[in-house]
């Protein structure tokens, strides 16, 4: 005959388990609860964590893409190629106007109340920056061969600066399509076409590099945006019609005075960050040995940029949160955001960036022969990264507030302190001295911006 169990066991037994069940089953009810909820940070953690997985798919191609590109080109031609697309990096804010930015705000800012201003910004903002593209790639036509001296150090290469030449109008295009899609908050379809055209772009790159060298690689690269461009529109067309708006050019003149007193200063403050790193890029390259310390640096800088990209992607998703906050709720929610992005850039970038330093010279021998030299530059790169994750988060309140001239004199001192270092340390340390320069830069800029905010917020409390 069995033993019996003693009465209660059964209860005894259960009793935690069931607790236990009961705690996670809550913990998860509230999470969900508080995910699809309607305040800021409810409509941040959705934003950024659509943009976080549909980004991270194209970031890692893409940095596995550098891989083997630099195995192909090696530090000399790694070199140029970065030169190359910070040319046209630089060229390609001018040229489209900042309106990238200027979709997301405006169309984020307009949507709930006046929904037909919001559709005419949508159609406005790619059209703009296709127009001023094409004229900005017809001028790089005219002066490839100066710029292929100036840039690249060899006017021999003005073919090359020419077969790059669409990169322009394909980067406006897909950079203002992209705002629109950020301005609708249609961040899961943003995450998706970022994903196919990081792709698109990697696959191109690695193929024309392995096939034909550096030109293969630029051409690689203008089919591959060309491929992600074509992907991105077919989207922006259907997320419109999800969000019940029609983008057409009534009443467009309406517009321009207040798209153009935002854009100006957007355009002007990332023209003055693009040149300012395009000059010391090109101080770099013409220094004695200057290809291959601009292929190290190249390098280091792929690595900074993922370092960055999760925390950009939070910033990029966090904008028009950000703005409907400040525009529609108190002054404590907003200047609660602003602190949960902060936390959220600072926390992520040193994640990453603590065992990027630690493994660095592994990480470069992927590379190949010739970038080990690079490792002190990637750790001081990796620190800069960190301060400017952080940078980033508190400098998107300006620009959700549409304090954009402030932003502008902000990224001047940034500049100045930038350039003055660079002239002083990179002829006698080349890339590194440059990495240094980077980080006490950044130090600098990340002081004098929270200095304002911290300012701004004491005063609105003051007025409150």
């Amino acid at each position: 005959m069995l033993p019996c169990r003693p009465k209660g066991t059964a209860r005894m037994t259960s009793g935690p388990i069931e607790e236990h069940r009961h705690f996670w089953r809550s913990g998860w009810r509230r999470l969900r609860e508080r995910y699809s909820g309607t305040s800021g940070g409810s409509r941040l953690a959705r934003a950024a964590s659509w943009n976080v997985l549909g980004g991270a798919a194209s970031r890692v191609l893409s940095f596995g893409a550098s891989f083997l590109v630099a195995r192909a080109l090696g530090t000399s031609g790694f070199g140029q190629l970065g030169m190359l697309l910070n040319t046209f990096l630089m060229a390609g804010m001018f040229a489209s106007f900042g309106l990238g930015v200027t979709a997301t705000r405006f169309i984020s800012l307009h949507r709930p109340a006046s929904p037909e201003r919001a559709a005419r910004v949508a159609a406005l903002a790619p059209l703009g920056a296709g127009i001023l593209a094409c004229l900005g790639a017809i001028f790089m036509l005219w002066m490839a061969p100066l710029l292929a001296e100036v840039a690249l150090g060899n006017q021999a290469l003005a073919p090359l600066m020419r077969l790059a030449a669409p990169l322009l109008l394909l980067g406006a295009l897909q950079d203002s399509s992209q705002g629109v899609l950020a301005g609708l908050e249609a961040f899961r379809t943003l995450a998706r076409v970022s994903a196919m055209a990081g792709m698109a772009q990697a696959v191109g790159m690695v193929i024309g590099a392995r096939v034909a060298g550096l030109e293969g690689c630029v051409a690689g690269l203008v089919v591959g945006m060309a491929s992600g461009y074509a992907v991105t529109f077919v989207a922006v067309q259907a997320e419109l019609r999800r969000a019940g708006l029609h983008a057409g050019l009534d009443g467009w003149r309406e517009e321009i005075p207040s798209l153009g007193r935002f854009a100006l200063p957007v355009v002007l403050s990332g023209g003055v960050v693009l040149f300012v790193n395009w000059l010391v890029g090109a101080r770099l390259i013409h220094r004695a040995g200057g290809d291959h310390e601009s292929g190290l640096f190249n390098a280091a800088h792929q690595i900074r940029l993922l370092i960055l990209y999760i925390p950009g992607l939070v910033a990029t998703a966090g904008l028009p949160v950000l703005t409907h906050t400040w525009r529609h709720t108190s002054g404590g929610e907003y200047f609660r955001l602003i602190r949960l992005k902060l936390m959220i850039g600072f926390g992520i970038a040193s994640l990453v960036a603590i065992p990027v330093m630690i493994g660095a010279p592994w990480i470069l021998a992927a590379y190949g022969k010739g970038f080990s030299d690079a490792s002190s530059v990637v750790r001081v790169l990796a620190g800069a990264a960190v301060i400017t994750a952080t940078l980033n988060m508190i400098g998107q309140s300006l620009v959700s507030e549409g304090r954009m001239w402030t932003g502008l004199l902000l990224n001047f001192v940034w500049a100045c302190v930038l350039v003055s270092l660079a002239i002083l340390w990179i002829p006698p340390y080349g890339a590194l001295g440059l990495a240094w320069a980077n980080l006490a830069a950044f130090g600098v800029h990340l002081v004098t911006v929270s200095l304002y905010v911290i300012r701004r917020a004491r005063a609105g409390s003051a007025a409150a």
